[in-house]
This record gives structure tokens, C-alpha cells and sequence, in this order.
């Protein structure tokens, strides 16, 4: 079951477990096996943030429009599909650009 999706995986396991649950509780059924399963997926998003070294290549290597869309989706939050609608007419961008600088003094741009 957890060949293919590990979080998937405990979230199939935890359904059934409460379907049995339900089914001991009300005396259908003698024991319930599942009832501390544990968790297959151990996840953390630690190993996933970028430290200043390596936003420091990025930025020394690549393209300054690769460079401005990663600077907009990292400090601004925004999900890709509301970066992809962002428009270069002085409007969302310009503000996105400003909240960012004002957020974080002394970067040079």
C-alpha cells in the first residue's frame, strides 16, 4: 500500500482503522486489530529550505526572470498558478516587489 504514496498509505490505513473502531464499539466484531497503527510517513519539509549559500548560486546562476519569479514565490507565498497570473503593468507585481523589499531590508537587489 505504501509503494506508491506513503502519506496516502496511512491515510487508506487510518480509514479502515476507524471503520473498525466503529465496528468494536458497537460489539460487531471481537477485537480490533488496528488500533494503534502508527504512521508509514515521517515527513518534514527541514530538508527543503534553502540556506543563504545556496540562494546566493541561484541567484549568481541563473536568469534574472528565473531569479524574479523564485524571489516572488518564496517571499510572497503565493501559489504558482496565482504567480502565473500576475501581470507586468505596474499593478500586482510592483506591490509584490514593494511588500517584499519593505519585508526584508538591506537585500540588494
Amino acid at each position: 500500500m505504501a509503494l506508491k504514496s506513503r502519506p496516502q498509505a496511512d491515510y487508506t490505513f487510518a480509514t479502515f482503522a476507524s471503520i473498525l473502531a466503529w465496528t468494536y464499539d458497537r460489539g460487531h466484531t471481537l477485537a480490533n486489530p488496528c488500533e494503534k497503527p502508527g504512521k508509514v510517513y515521517r515527513g518534514g519539509r527541514a530538508e527543503s529550505i534553502w540556506q543563504d549559500a545556496g540562494e546566493a548560486a541561484f541567484r549568481a546562476s541563473a536568469p534574472p526572470r528565473l531569479w524574479l519569479a523564485w524571489f516572488l514565490a518564496v517571499w510572497t507565498g503565493q501559489r504558482q498558478g496565482d504567480l502565473l497570473r500576475l501581470t507586468w503593468g505596474g499593478g500586482p507585481v510592483t506591490a509584490a516587489i514593494s511588500a517584499c523589499a519593505r519585508a526584508r531590508p538591506g537585500t540588494a537587489w
